[in-house]
């Protein structure tokens, strides 16, 4: 059985969550396994648009001071790049890819804003906005560069998956997680199916997609030639047969606990955080 070397405490994970790559589905296996133990987190002092908004390493200290408990957080602002080049060296990253013509497609007819409401604009309109293109690298490293995403993965996170292998990431992650894989089926997945809208986008624009995503689709082969899709931090992934916390089941009552934790607390003080910092009260970034 692989599992994380007993004498090395597991850090504070951070779940970079990319919009339209399965990452919903992750949160809420994460959130049922953790309990009370995993929140979401958003950016709280650094006023910025939702494309450029992060949670940046103060905003991070604000969530571990009020709860030093959590081992699992998660966010759409969790952006690799800017809390590595803050000095983060406490905590690793884990994220997944997706396909990036299926993403990119994904993101424009899921909408966007607070409501998802659909885009204020035409795809065609979409495809020539370059803050939608090579998402994911940009996410992970700052800027179109698979090389430099690819070197932070390798040195920053525990793991990276494509979006077909999540299945083969909770097994791996059970061996450090004990019990994490049985939360999947309590959760369940979300479609991500190319429905017949998606299908015909891609098969029209495709070429056009293809050369705004050469970034993300380099980042995406890397991932897949490299690591068979499954990049796993090979510190604490070893051979080892003692599983680093007792096993158990994630609930729908600590999914449920954990929800009621952030919506009470962590969830208004952050609020006000960010409403004297001239962010919304509302939203996910």
């Amino acid at each position: 059985m692989n599992s994380h070397p007993t004498n090395t405490a597991l850090p504070l994970i951070l779940f970079a969550h990319i919009e339209k790559t399965g990452g919903t589905s992750l949160n809420g296996i994460l959130r049922t396994y953790h309990g009370i133990h995993y929140s979401h987190v958003r950016a709280l002092k650094h006023a910025a648009p939702p494309s450029r908004r992060a949670v940046h390493l103060d905003d991070l200290g604000y969530y571990r001071r009020l709860a030093p408990w959590l081992r699992c957080v998660s966010g759409h602002a969790v952006r690799p790049w800017v809390l590595l080049n803050e000095g983060l060296d406490d905590a690793l990253f884990m994220a997944v890819l997706r396909e990036p013509v299926a993403r990119y497609v994904s993101y424009y007819t899921y909408g966007g804003g607070v409501r998802r409401e659909p885009w204020p604009y035409s795809f065609e309109e979409y495809l020539d906005k370059e803050e939608f293109h090579n998402y994911q690298t940009k996410r992970i490293a700052g800027r179109a560069d698979a090389d430099a995403a690819m070197q932070i993965i390798e040195q920053s996170f525990l793991a990276a998956a494509t979006l077909e292998n999540m299945d083969n990431l909770l097994n791996r992650l059970d061996s450090l997680w004990p019990g994490i894989r049985q939360c999947a089926s309590l959760v369940g997945r979300r479609n991500t199916r190319k429905d017949t809208q998606r299908q015909m986008l891609i098969e029209r624009y495709h070429e056009t997609i293809l050369s705004n995503n050469t970034a993300d689709m380099a980042l995406y082969e890397m991932l897949k030639k490299k690591y068979a899709g499954l990049f796993l931090k090979p510190d604490f992934f070893v051979e080892n047969t003692t599983p680093v916390f007792p096993r158990r089941r994630g609930s729908r009552l600590q999914e449920i606990t954990a929800a009621l934790m952030h919506r009470a607390y962590l969830g208004p003080l952050s609020g006000l955080l960010r409403l004297a910092h001239g962010l919304p009260y509302r939203g996910t970034y």
